[in-house]
């Protein structure tokens, strides 16, 4: 193999391991391990969203029948979604108590993390 080529190879080829958008600065402070649904998503949304966002929910406090985030794919879908009104707008949940740490570490799952995991 030429040196070029593996020059190249070592510099682009190189995976860090870290399971984020390289691209992106800012997943370069993602925690270790990668945000999953089991290790984060699930906590959170169930701390701070499930009191509306849950499909076996009778008094759903006017959220909209189609969204649930009762797993990982159905929140996964409307994930920006979430990224602008949670993260950006700070208009959800409503009654807040989500902390500047718990929105940036949303953000970090959101933008960072597989989608779908």
């Amino acid at each position: 193999m030429p040196k070029r080529l593996i020059v190249l190879f070592l510099l682009f080829g190189c995976d860090d391991g870290a399971g984020t958008d390289s691209d992106d600065p800012f997943c370069a402070d993602a925690p270790e391990p990668t945000m999953t649904w089991e290790n984060y998503g699930e906590a959170f949304f169930s701390r701070h969203c499930d009191g509306c966002h849950t499909s076996s929910l009778v008094e759903r406090y006017g959220a909209p029948e189609d969204i649930n985030f009762d797993d990982a794919a159905e929140m996964w879908t409307f994930a920006e979604d979430i990224l602008q009104v949670v993260v950006e707008d700070q208009t959800e949940p409503p009654e807040g108590g989500v902390s500047e740490d718990e929105r940036t570490a949303l953000e970090q799952y959101l933008r960072c993390s597989d989608s779908g995991t």
